[in-house]
């Protein structure tokens, strides 16, 4: 190769967005999640499809890996739950905690490359599960 095509292979990596290189949902850049169904299993009875209002899930879930928390949004109701446990394992973000208010345990789990993501959240009883998708916050 002579150095010309030297010098424009290096120029072209250069100048390649960064993004390119990292999964879109690692967690690097807070994350903005749609919660799209929604099913509520209750203790021995079939899980039903429900609405978020109607039992008070949230409709927005923002994944803020920074300060390590996620922010929900139930019906225009914000408040904050802590993670307590992140990992990434075979191209999932996988995080972890305890809702104060409602006193459930969750799981959050996200595809890095697509951005689906999973919620598992149990209780006394009960059983949620969302599906939904995310897409990145950019950087202000």
């Amino acid at each position: 190769m002579n150095k010309l095509t030297w010098m424009c292979a290096f120029m072209g990596l250069m100048i390649t967005p960064v993004s390119l290189y990292a999964a879109d949902f690692d967690g690097s850049e807070p994350m903005l999640c749609a919660s799209l169904d929604i099913l509520e299993c209750v203790d021995g009875r079939d899980c039903d499809m429900v609405a978020a209002e109607d039992v008070d899930a949230p409709q927005f879930i923002t994944v803020d890996l920074k300060n390590k928390e996620l922010k929900l949004d139930r019906s225009g109701r914000p408040q904050s739950t802590q993670l307590r446990n992140r990992e990434s394992l075979n191209g999932r973000l996988v995080l972890q905690g305890v809702g104060v208010e409602t006193g459930l345990g969750w799981t959050f789990s996200v595809d890095e490359e697509t951005g689906r993501f999973v919620v598992s959240s149990s209780g006394d009883e009960v059983a949620f599960i969302i599906f939904g998708a995310c897409t990145t916050i950019p950087p202000t």
